[in-house]
């Protein structure tokens, strides 16, 4: 079997795991940006090729698992799909995992007790408060949706991977932050923005990654977002 023309089964491959999968747009765009790298002729000389010029990138050995993870997804649907021929698959890279950093139990009780300040400081300390009582993931966090904060019970709806819903407790400690969070925003001759999010950027959206980390370098003092880790 000779080698297909994998531009259109690209293609294929995303739209399928878009309306199949579920694929989140996020996923989508995972696997359009790792796929990229994948060369026109699919073999293993090739692949190993592909390796070896990422190293040479000097791309880390989790950035380069990352791609690699979205290429053998793409080369077992080929081969499922009949395709190919010969099922190929790239060996992940060693990638010893670090010890992450946690806060101790003074730094939990300095941040609980945080009083913010100002728009921007309100709207981190919030989303910081928030990950660290539910243990939620930072976009589960960000598409938090006002109707789905039930205060009185204690209780959040939320929206996770793979668009599955699951209901998330909070402890009376994180209630007093409710009032902290941006209210909806204000629209000139609008009486209120259809903004549905807890933590709105601009009408429709919700805050984004990007945004959230503008957000903490400034509470940091950089006002770029430089030196906020999240």
């Amino acid at each position: 079997m000779g080698q297909p023309n994998l531009l259109p089964l690209i293609e294929q491959f995303v739209q399928h795991g878009t309306f199949l999968r579920e694929w989140t747009p996020d996923t989508v765009r995972t696997y359009r940006y790792s796929l990229r790298e994948l060369p026109p002729e699919v073999s293993k000389a090739s692949l190993n090729d592909l390796v070896l010029a990422l190293r040479q990138r000097g791309l880390s050995p989790g950035g380069i698992n990352l791609r690699i993870r979205s290429i053998n997804s793409f080369l077992t649907w080929l081969h499922e799909e009949g395709h190919v021929g010969e099922r190929h698959r790239i060996k992940l890279l060693r990638n010893p995992s670090k010890p992450i950093d946690v806060l101790n139990d003074q730094d939990i009780k300095r941040l609980m007790t945080h009083r913010p300040h100002g728009k921007i400081e309100r709207r981190t300390w919030t989303l910081a408060v928030l990950l660290l009582d539910c243990g939620l993931r930072i976009n589960e966090a960000l598409g938090l949706e006002r109707a789905n904060v039930d205060l009185d019970n204690l209780v959040l709806r939320v929206l996770g991977k793979g668009h599955k819903e699951r209901l998330v407790p909070m402890s009376t400690e994180l209630r007093p932050a409710g009032r902290y969070a941006p209210p909806p925003i204000q629209v000139s001759r609008q009486p209120v923005c259809s903004n549905k999010y807890l933590q709105p950027h601009h009408l429709t959206r919700p805050l984004r990654r990007a945004g959230l980390a503008l957000c903490c370098g400034r509470c940091s003092g950089d006002r770029y977002g430089r030196r906020s880790k999240y």
